[in-house]
């Protein structure tokens, strides 16, 4: 794909999540309900980790990592960042790996989820994006860690 701009989402909780943008969420709750695809995120998951949005024209991405430990006591805490993959976006400039493929059916035997889900629907592809940032590990060492941001592109119009 080449260069995009990346930015950092402050921690913040469930419910104040604020990125202009971003049409469609995903995640996976664990005790709650599954799979989910979204417009809005709504009432904070039982149980989740990570949650991916991305635009409808599948110019500006988020992943977001949540944790119970970074919330407020009633809610989990949500820290992450935005991939803006157009000229002119706030950010630090980034080198970025895009791949399309097709996420696993229900009926293929790798997933235990609804196959009737909006997921499963139409083609099936994704595309993802990789980002290699550079971390200091708790040694002082420098390790390169990946970002992964997604969209389904069944959803993206461009």
């Amino acid at each position: 794909m080449g260069r995009a701009m990346l930015r950092q989402v402050p921690l913040c909780t469930w419910r104040t999540i604020a990125i202009d943008g971003i049409d469609f969420w995903l995640w996976q709750d664990t005790d709650g309900g599954g799979l989910h695809l979204a417009r809005s995120l709504g009432d904070p998951p039982a149980d989740v980790t990570h949650v991916w949005g991305w635009s409808q024209a599948g110019d500006r991405l988020a992943r977001l990592r949540v944790d119970l430990d970074l919330g407020d006591g009633t809610e989990p805490g949500v820290i992450g960042a935005i991939l803006d993959t157009e000229p002119g976006a706030e950010g630090v400039e980034v080198d970025v790996d895009d791949a399309v493929g097709q996420i696993w059916h229900p009926r293929d035997g790798r997933v235990r989820v609804d196959p009737r889900h909006d997921a499963f629907q139409g083609s099936r592809l994704v595309r993802t994006y990789v980002v290699h940032i550079d971390q200091e590990a708790s040694d002082g060492t420098i390790v390169r860690s990946p970002l992964e941001f997604l969209a389904l592109m069944d959803s993206v119009t461009s």
